[in-house]
């Protein structure tokens, strides 16, 4: 996930008792967004059908009458897996709860044009894969992290990893200095500072020489809420927060803070975490065993907690990715429901509007604002506002089952799977 936050600006009122949910310049009003969804929607349909029979009667005038019925396209070994255009009427019919406010077509950091450095289609892209020859320490990688000085870090079942361009380093962190070897979520602050967030081991850092750990004893002074880290997030003055199986907890260098439910988490199992275009946190949830029932996706000002739910229009409370794009549209992975995007409004995409799966877990967004997503079982999947391009094992991807995608330095989209880690970039 791309993390870019910076310091916020706007605060919500604390007189509201339901105040709008906000990231950056987007706001939603819960109440009136489905009043003014359901008439929208009725007047979009009428539209929809007047383009469609006009469109049909413009095509029908304009096609020649000996065009051939088909074409055959050149392609090469790295074509995508697939290709779904949306047509007008399809990007905006979404899934019940879900309403398509806003076409794409009005967000010009989604057009119709991928980023030139990653052409769409038939364009040759070159796909390279690392894993344990190449000196990955464990194939099985579970998140990535680009570091100020253009470094990729990678967390993996056994350690960490960072490649320069060239050569690969392994951290192979013992279980005998307090850090777990299962390393899960990695972040790198600007200072380069590289924090690690372990199964039961708590979270270390390092800045290029020994590691320090911070683990949760018994009066919960000097580590996160729990051991069991499921997710690190550093802002760019230097602040840690870490998500657990049990809360969520901030670290500023001196003081560990902790959140859970009571102070207005969604819920307990914190499994993403993101920043707004004005400092927001954005925090993803489930339910787990404490709270079976909650779960979703809450913001955090510095102030107050806001929370949207399946009640106030999030399409599953299984929310395990979160990403922000440039202009403070908000992307959230779920579990079974695919991906929706928070603008003034709902939009939400499945297996059949185009993605290779419905269990989202990884997304980036890319300077153009374009989006990269990662399935379990599916493979990746790029979105341009109108088409969704997937890859799998088939195009080189080394595994299906993706767990993180960070966007390089050079432009070069890089993912963090089961069976190694995988470099799409142009081929030069």
């Amino acid at each position: 996930m791309k993390r870019s936050p910076c310091v916020s600006s706007g605060r919500l009122p604390r007189r509201s008792r339901r105040p709008p949910f906000r990231f950056g310049r987007v706001t939603v009003r819960r109440a009136a967004l489905f009043r003014e969804t359901r008439s929208l929607n009725n007047r979009l349909s009428l539209l929809r059908a007047v383009c469609a029979a006009l469109l049909v009667v413009v095509v029908a005038g304009c096609a020649p009458h000996n065009a051939p019925t088909s074409a055959s396209t050149p392609t090469t070994a790295l074509t995508p897996s697939s290709s779904t255009t949306l047509a007008p009427d399809d990007s905006l019919a979404q899934p019940t709860r879900t309403a398509a406010l806003f076409p794409t077509s009005r967000h010009p950091k989604l057009s119709a044009t991928l980023s030139p450095s990653l052409p769409a289609g038939d364009s040759p892209l070159h796909w390279t894969t690392y894993t344990t020859r190449d000196g990955l320490p464990h194939d099985e990688v579970w998140c990535a992290a680009a570091a100020p000085d253009g470094a990729l870090w990678f967390a993996t079942s056994d350690g960490v990893a960072r490649f320069d361009g060239e050569t690969w380093a392994s951290y192979q962190l013992a279980d005998d200095n307090g850090v777990g070897r299962h390393v899960r979520s990695i972040a790198v602050a600007l200072d380069g500072a590289v924090w690690v967030g372990t199964y039961m081991g708590g979270v270390s850092w390092s800045r290029g020489g020994a590691w320090t750990t911070h683990r949760t004893p018994i009066e919960l002074d000097d580590g996160p809420i729990a051991n069991d880290v499921q997710v690190v997030h550093v802002t760019p003055a230097g602040v840690l927060w870490v998500g657990t199986r049990i809360g969520l907890s901030r670290f500023d260098g001196e003081t560990w803070r902790h959140f859970d439910v009571e102070d207005g988490l969604a819920g307990f199992d914190v499994l993403a975490i993101a920043e707004g275009t004005e400092g927001d946190l954005g925090v993803g949830t489930r339910g787990g065993f404490m709270d079976p029932t909650g779960g979703g996706i809450s913001r955090f000002d510095g102030e107050v907690w806001t929370t949207l739910t399946e009640a106030d229009g999030l399409a599953e409370n299984y929310v395990q990715a979160i990403a922000v794009g440039p202009e403070g549209a908000v992307w959230i992975g779920m579990q079974s429901l695919g991906v929706s995007r928070l603008t003034d409004g709902w939009e939400t995409y499945t297996q059949a509007d185009g993605l290779p799966g419905d269990d989202v877990t990884a997304l980036a967004v890319a300077d153009d604002g374009s989006l990269w997503l990662g399935t379990r079982g599916g493979g990746a999947a790029q979105f341009d506002g109108w088409t969704w391009v997937t890859y799998t094992e088939a195009d080189g991807l080394a595994s299906n089952d993706v767990r993180a995608i960070v966007i390089g330095p050079d432009g070069a989209i890089w993912f963090a799977t089961a069976a190694g880690v995988s470099r799409l970039a142009p081929t030069r």
